[in-house]
């Protein structure tokens, strides 16, 4: 069976596919860019991922948007270097396409490195800004 005709973008996703690369040290997240098209509207309803403790998701809508846009962002969470991967799972409420995938891949490299906070120093820090501010 052939089938012909044209075929119509109903959302942009960009980036389709993430890759997070870095140091364990460092905040690691990429942020996504979900727009439904005017001619078939939608809302997300919820996201997940298949694998739990990877990473951590956050979804928003875009605030400074004349079309309804939602930032999605990817963080990584895992505190030992290595390689993993995911798929994130974008639930909708669209008869067309109720889910839609997104694949996650991390390098991370490093040591942990935990910072011990001296609550002496915080506190004399604070006061500092307390006496600056009269």
């Amino acid at each position: 069976m052939i089938i012909t005709g044209k075929v119509e973008k109903f959302t942009i996703i960009e980036p389709r596919s993430v890759r997070l690369k870095g140091d364990i040290n460092h905040r690691i997240r990429e942020i996504v860019e979900i727009i439904p098209i005017e001619k078939y509207p939608y809302k997300i309803i919820g996201v997940n991922a298949e694998k739990r403790g990877i990473f951590k998701l956050k979804l928003r809508k875009a605030k400074n948007s004349e079309k309804l846009k939602y930032l999605f962002t990817i963080e990584n969470l895992r505190k030992e270097s290595g390689f993993y991967s995911d798929i994130i799972y974008i639930k909708t409420n669209s008869k067309i396409m109720p889910v839609y995938k997104i694949k996650v891949i991390s390098e991370i490299t490093g040591k942990y490195v935990k910072i011990i906070e001296n609550k002496k120093v915080n506190k004399r820090l604070r006061k500092g800004k307390k006496r600056m501010k009269k």
